[in-house]
């Protein structure tokens, strides 16, 4: 837990990943303001304004959209047998998903 005060404006940059004891590292998800049902913006650094006094939070947790990431990754590498396979379907079931879950779109 960190508190910044923000006297002026803060970056503030979450960590890539929390590890608890015993329990394997997760990454960064997103931001939640806290009071609010705006969404923070997507992206590891929040931009606190100065005076800012709101609440947020950073979630982290496993990739929601890893089986889609997958799916999409062994298409691409694979022609197939008779030439190319279509993996449009993937990387719209992937698009779908990172809109849904707020991950930031890394092609």
């Amino acid at each position: 837990m960190t508190t910044v005060l923000t006297n002026t404006s803060e970056n503030i940059t979450a960590n890539s990943s929390i590890a608890f004891p015993s329990y394997a590292a997760e990454p960064f998800r997103y931001w939640q303001q806290l009071g609010t049902t705006t969404q923070t913006p997507i992206g590891e650094v929040y931009d606190a304004s100065q005076n800012n006094s709101a609440w947020v939070v950073a979630f982290y947790g496993p990739d929601p959209c890893q089986t889609q990431r997958n799916e999409l990754a062994s298409c691409l590498e694979d022609d197939g047998e008779g030439g190319k396979l279509n993996c449009a379907p993937f990387g719209k079931a992937l698009e779908l998903c990172e809109s849904q879950n707020r991950e930031p779109l890394v092609y």
